[in-house]
């Protein structure tokens, strides 16, 4: 994290529809030094709009 200047991080491994692993690692504010929890809400955005391009491209692949 520190190579790529990711200051925080949280993630979860789904697998068959259930989350299998969770972690919270490194800071979610870097002003006040806190800790990434899981009740801190991380932004996401750029990310999420990828996937919710993938999601409708292969609906709409099913459909034609």
């Amino acid at each position: 994290m520190q190579k790529r200047r990711i200051p925080g991080l949280q993630l979860a491994i789904v697998r068959d529809g259930k989350i299998i692993k969770t972690g919270y690692y490194g800071i979610a504010n870097i002003q006040d030094s806190i800790a990434v929890t899981k009740k801190q809400y991380l932004q996401s955005t750029p990310l999420l709009r990828h996937l919710w391009a993938l999601l409708f491209y292969n609906l709409w692949k099913k459909e034609n």
